[in-house]
């Protein structure tokens, strides 16, 4: 006889790990695009693809603004404007800018 568990794959999306999913963490996975940081690795669920692209964005869309305990103190996430976020996906090594430039938009539009 087996005993069957099941638990949820819940992917590790406050990547800095100041307590909330916000513009930071997306500024850490547009720094690492097109890399294979396991850090900001987190799409296609459960264990990301080996590169950091658009599907590690949607993962990181879907938990925008969910708050997290911090696993340990952290120093204060530097700000992240629109326009400075913008300035960084619009390098040589960013596949689809257009994408990315929709999503930061769409991102610090819709913020509550």
């Amino acid at each position: 006889m087996f005993l069957r568990l099941k638990a949820p794959i819940i992917p590790i999306v406050d990547i800095n790990g100041d307590g909330i999913v916000d513009a930071a963490d997306m500024c850490m996975i547009v720094d690492s695009w097109g890399t294979d940081d396991f850090l900001c690795d987190i799409g296609p669920m459960p264990w990301g693809d080996e590169i950091v692209d658009v599907q590690d964005l949607i993962v990181l869309a879907e938990h925008l603004f969910e708050e997290f305990p911090p696993a340990e103190p952290v120093e204060q996430a530097a700000y992240c404007s629109r326009e400075s976020l913008i300035q960084r996906i619009k390098t040589p090594r960013v596949f689809k800018v257009w994408q990315l430039e929709r999503i930061v938009i769409s991102f610090f539009d819709n913020r509550h």
